[in-house]
């Protein structure tokens, strides 16, 4: 009995060691590459393919292009048009509350 109960000790003693000693350890992990980038001097039409679950960049000749997430190519306007008045004033407008709060 006595034997019995030391050599139930001593694997499980062992079997912690083991885990202990393979829990130090890392492991590398596979990953997709989340983004691409390109440039060339062709028309977007030549960017590459797209991949699920991939955000790419191309930069062609006819602007900057972006596929997010593996979706269609689509371009990244280059300039945005702002607001131009707001409640009809021009320029340098400052905004303040125009009605009262009770």
């Amino acid at each position: 009995m006595k034997s019995t109960k030391r050599l139930i000790v001593v694997l499980f003693t062992v079997v912690i060691c083991l885990l202990i000693l393979n829990l130090r350890h890392g492991y590398a992990q596979n990953i997709s590459v989340p983004f691409s980038y390109s440039v060339g001097t062709a028309t977007h039409t030549a960017c590459p393919t797209v991949v699920v679950g991939v955000t790419q960049y191309c930069y062609p000749a006819d602007g900057p292009y972006v596929s997010i997430n593996g979706g269609a190519w689509q371009a990244i306007p280059l300039s945005a048009s702002g607001v131009t008045s707001v409640n009809g004033k021009t320029g340098a407008v400052v905004l303040g509350a125009t009605t009262t709060l009770q």
